[in-house]
């Protein structure tokens, strides 16, 4: 069966979650989907997968040039190998709830919009933590995916966003996110089409050094801006929210350090 959708997975050092990740893209029902796993440690997660009982004819695997390219590479090497019209991202270490990708293209085809996403909950492993990034309404504002500092996991037409996601190291869904919003002239939200984001305390955005690389993440995002193919209603909000962030970050350290040099 021809794909409708080509879900892309950027792979480095997945090897205790990939396959929970992969079930939940491969058994979503009500739409044909092909994985493209972009490996960027080296490994073939193909034969993890087959061994855990997983289909994987239609699994497609490639990899990075070099490893720990980090994720924009992947998911835009991935890019490359699509066959699908519609793209979808989900991360080895997240799931997708059942039915997701059917509803988000039914929310899309409703709106007559070329992009959409659903709720996003992050928690951890053992669900000590949890916190939900949504909206009201059938349509997702720029300005919530500007706003909120969670992701949401992008579906859209490959055309709106050929070169994929943006070749920056923080912050890159949300930039892509914006991107798609303006160039759609809308984004559909469905509401239920839930995205599992899993975090730990060394991730990038809880673990140690976090504030450092948020703050040199956000000059790297202002840096790029003027020079991208981002449309002028996702220059602008972007923008705006960029040096908001990079505001309060900046601020909260400067009185992090006050209070160590008080001691």
């Amino acid at each position: 069966m021809t794909p409708e959708v080509s879900i892309i997975m950027p792979a480095f050092r997945a090897h205790d979650t990939i396959t929970h990740a992969a079930a939940s893209a491969l058994t979503d029902q009500g739409v044909a989907v092909e994985l493209v796993i972009c490996s960027d440690d080296g490994t073939d997660y193909r034969a993890l997968l087959r061994n855990a009982g997983l289909p994987v004819e239609n699994v497609i695997h490639c990899h990075t040039n070099s490893t720990q390219s980090g994720p924009s590479t992947a998911r835009n090497t991935a890019l490359k190998a699509v066959k699908a019209p519609v793209i979808a991202a989900l991360d080895a270490d997240d799931t997708y709830t059942p039915h997701r990708l059917h509803r988000i293209l039914n929310a899309m085809m409703r709106e007559g919009v070329g992009a959409g996403t659903g709720p996003t909950i992050e928690q951890t492993r053992d669900g000590a933590r949890q916190r939900t990034a949504t909206t009201c309404g059938p349509r997702l504002p720029i300005e919530t995916i500007c706003g909120l500092r969670m992701p949401f996991s992008p579906v859209f037409q490959h055309t709106l966003a050929p070169e994929g996601w943006p070749p920056v190291s923080f912050a890159e869904d949300m930039v892509l996110n914006a991107h798609l919003c303006g160039e759609a002239g809308g984004y559909a939200f469905a509401d239920g089409a839930v995205y599992n984001y899993y975090i730990t305390d060394n991730s990038l955005v809880q673990g140690a050094g976090s504030t450092s690389r948020a703050i040199k993440g956000y000059h790297e995002i202002l840096t790029w801006l003027p020079e991208s193919h981002v449309n002028k209603t996702a220059h602008k909000a972007i923008k705006h929210a960029i040096r908001s962030d990079l505001h309060e970050v900046q601020s909260k350290k400067e009185e992090k350090l006050r209070d160590i040099f008080r001691q």
